[in-house]
């Protein structure tokens, strides 16, 4: 996973936001080995992330 698809959320989780359709989706997640700008990732206990999933790297910006 690209390390910038990696964030925090508000309560501290580290989290990828998954794209959805018309939403968005944060997955909790577990990091682990990194190099070259991507980093391992697993799925945290009870949450769901599948190979393919799109997720969102940095933000649009809308000037």
């Amino acid at each position: 996973m690209p390390v910038a698809a990696v964030s925090l959320n508000g309560a501290g989780e580290t989290v990828v936001t998954v794209r959805q359709s018309e939403r968005n989706r944060q997955v909790p997640v577990e990091t682990g080995a990194s190099g070259d700008g991507f980093v391992e990732v697993v799925p945290a206990e009870g949450s769901r992330l599948r190979p393919g999933d799109l997720v969102v790297v940095g933000i649009e910006s809308r000037s």
